[in-house]
């Protein structure tokens, strides 16, 4: 057998590299995704080292890429290998090869992203340490106004919110970092929010992950203090390349749940995106929060895709501490 060899994409190769990695793509779908990750190692925001090749002799035969993310998190695309009889072979070793490489790096888990046309890449993921963990719905709401249709109108019923006086919506930039940190971390505590994440990493790993999600504003997280009391936390963060924002977290401290609390935060929230001018909001919420899905679509969220989620957790529980 010829000698096999992994290494990360040279720049003369990276192009084809990374077409071979989404080879289960084909024509514009196909040059759009290469362009853009070109683009991202370019801007500095996928390592160029993280795009692995697989060759036997000389030849190309397998391709992964995997991204060190904010917050001690990796993504690994699944390794997409030639129809060659050494195939099996091939993908477990570019994903040993993309997990130790995101492990040298601090990540501490690693995910899996899939959407229909990648399941039948799954199998490779299975049998090297991941597990599929759940399903997440993404959701937008439409903002943009229509045609005879003013703002207000669109937005009655979130104007109808009943707010307590004693309500108070703290920047990030102004409230007491350590009430902040508290606050979020017991939010968490019964979580239907991808649970088997509790415990995997600190706090602060935690909102540098958050930090990273589209363009971070300090001024649009909130925590939410009533009687002054913390009983929740708010963080908005805009994508400007689909024109709109993301609801990144939303989160009410245990003992402050099933009052109403949640669905008067993701109305704050609505509001705020329309008086930005913002021309939807999205969000991503576990398929298994029945309860989370339902306050979103009756707050006129409409579910507009889905992804499998595939995990692979190296670090050992850890107390979630600053």
């Amino acid at each position: 057998m010829q000698m096999l060899r992994i290494e990360a994409a040279r720049p003369s190769e990276r192009a084809q590299v990374l077409r071979l990695a989404l080879g289960y793509l084909e024509g514009e779908e196909l040059a759009r995704r290469v362009a853009q990750a070109q683009m991202l190692v370019s801007e500095g925001e996928l390592e160029a080292d993280g795009i692995l090749a697989a060759y036997i002799g000389q030849r190309m035969q397998g391709a992964l890429v995997c991204a060190l993310l904010a917050g001690a998190g990796g993504l690994v695309w699944p390794p997409f290998v030639r129809d060659v009889p050494e195939r099996q072979s091939l993908e477990d070793q570019l994903l040993a090869a993309g997990c130790n490489w995101l492990r040298q790096r601090g990540a501490r888990l690693a995910e899996a992203l899939l959407g229909d046309r990648e399941q039948p890449l799954s199998a490779a993921l299975l049998r090297n340490g991941f597990q599929h963990m759940t399903q997440l719905i993404y959701l937008h709401h439409d903002l943009a106004p229509e045609e005879g249709v003013r703002g207000s109108q669109r937005t009655a019923a979130v104007d109808e919110a009943a707010v307590p006086a004693s309500f108070r919506c703290v920047t990030f930039a102004d409230a007491d970092p350590q009430l902040f940190r508290d606050t979020l971390l017991k939010t968490y505590e019964g979580t239907l929010d991808c649970p088997e994440l509790n415990g995997v990493r600190t706090i602060d790993e935690i909102i540098a992950g958050h930090r990273s999600q589209g363009r971070f504003d300090p001024a649009r997280w909130w925590l939410i203090e009533t009687d002054s009391t913390a009983i929740g936390v708010i963080m908005l963060s805009e994508v400007p390349d689909l024109a709109g924002w993301d609801l990144s977290y939303v989160g009410v401290v245990p003992l402050a749940r099933r009052q109403g609390w949640g669905r008067m935060l993701t109305q704050l929230a609505i509001r705020a995106a329309h008086a930005a001018e913002a021309r939807q909001l999205m969000v991503a919420v576990d398929a298994r929060n029945q309860p989370a899905l339902n306050l979103y679509k009756s707050l006129g969220f409409k579910p507009h895709g889905q992804r499998d989620v595939y995990l692979s957790i190296w670090a050992p529980a850890c107390q979630l501490v600053t």
